[in-house]
């Protein structure tokens, strides 16, 4: 009789990448995409690998974080680009975006230097992802996902 309403908004999210092929991201995208109720917009592109400096590097990434309400950030990608990680969580705070953290796949620490810049940690579940970002800009708490 009451059908539970379905979330229509689109979801602006900038998305940790180095590489369209990358396998942590490919697999990411693909959690999002398996999501019930859950539309996104990704901001990010690959355009980052012909920045030749760090002023290059920043520029870009503030090009596209500009217009995501939310920047996700894949945490296994820290320990082989940690000055683009570290990059990416300082202009989400200053631009104030929220960040959230993915666990490396697999792994459930993440470091306490990404922690301490995201307002929370999630693992893989299509499901906690879809709501955990929700939450994050909706001001809701799923009980059923951890942070």
């Amino acid at each position: 009789m009451f059908e539970e309403e379905m979330d229509q908004r689109d979801y602006h999210l900038f998305i940790t990448q180095v590489a369209e092929t990358d396998e942590e991201y490919q697999r990411f995208t693909g959690r999002l995409e398996d999501a019930h109720d859950f539309n996104y917009e990704n901001h990010s592109d690959n355009s980052l690998s012909g920045c030749v400096d760090i002023d290059e590097l920043k520029k870009a990434l503030k090009s596209q974080i500009t217009d995501a309400d939310l920047v996700i950030v894949l945490s296994g990608l820290y320990p082989t680009y940690k000055n683009l990680i570290m990059t990416v969580l300082n202009l989400a705070q200053e631009m104030e975006k929220p960040a959230l953290l993915i666990r490396p796949y697999g792994m459930e620490n993440v470091p306490p230097e990404l922690e301490e810049l995201s307002k929370g940690v999630i693992g893989w579940s299509a499901s906690c992802i879809a709501a955990s970002i929700k939450g994050l800009l909706n001001d809701e708490v799923d009980e059923h996902c951890e942070f």
